[in-house]
């Protein structure tokens, strides 16, 4: 079994742990890295991590914990990457929740489609009111194999848990394993990064919840003047990556 690296990006999400811990150890696939990332909370978030590393092991999985001061998602997916050694990498928000057959059905299908370097998942976007909604009914957006504009004028979505990657891929345009450190999160630098040359493949089954949480980084503040500094922070991001 290939070595899947699940990196998890943390600040102070202590309540949202236990939910989290669980859906990977209830998975279906066992050959886990987890690489947690407390990007410097200032709760019991590092520590309560730190308490599942021994059950993780009984379960066959590996649980590996670091800490830093605070950089943002990008700042902590970036310290992640640096140690994953998996031959395929996702991401995974800390307050969503994965399914158990999500990371198996991802990798039985990179392994049994070479061609692609990404696959991507349906999934429930899970609001407040607990209404759900599917991630996609657009069948042309489905069978899509070339994301790489609708990623880069925002058509498409790119939420952490929806997707996988192959490392070779992914480190063959970040060559030192190193992605840009940016408060404006990891997701688009990965799958951009991966999209430009390589196909990507869709599994039409919802294999996640996408929980909106009204006091993330880009919906704590809904004022003008800071969704006009979001949407330069986004633009700023997508050209580094393009340069890159």
């Amino acid at each position: 079994m290939q070595i899947v690296s699940v990196i998890i990006c943390c600040y102070n999400g202590s309540k949202f742990i236990d939910q989290c811990f669980s859906c990977l150890l209830n998975q279906t696939y066992k050959n886990i890295e987890a690489i947690f990332i407390d990007d410097g909370s200032t709760d019991q978030s590092y520590m309560m991590a730190k308490s599942y590393i021994e059950k993780f092991s009984e379960a066959g999985m590996k649980l590996i914990c670091l800490t830093q001061e605070n950089k943002g998602a990008g700042g902590a997916a970036a310290l992640g990457l640096t140690i994953a050694t998996g031959k395929y990498i996702c991401c995974y928000d800390i307050d969503d929740i994965l399914y158990p057959t999500s990371l198996e059905r991802q990798v039985l299908f990179l392994e049994q489609n070479p061609s692609y370097d990404i696959v991507r998942t349906n999934g429930y976007r899970v609001s407040p009111n607990t209404n759900k909604s599917l991630f996609m009914n657009n069948e042309e957006e489905k069978n899509k194999t070339d994301i790489f504009e609708d990623l880069l004028l925002e058509k498409t979505n790119n939420w952490a848990g929806s997707y996988m990657v192959t490392s070779k891929a992914l480190w063959n345009v970040y060559k030192d394993h190193k992605i840009i450190e940016s408060r404006y999160g990891q997701n688009l630098q990965i799958l951009l990064a991966v999209a430009y040359n390589n196909k990507s493949g869709f599994i039409d089954i919802p294999l996640m919840e996408y929980r909106f949480n009204p006091q993330s980084f880009t919906n704590q503040n809904r004022s003008l003047a800071n969704q006009l500094k979001n949407l330069q922070g986004f633009y700023e991001l997508r050209k580094n990556v393009l340069n890159t």
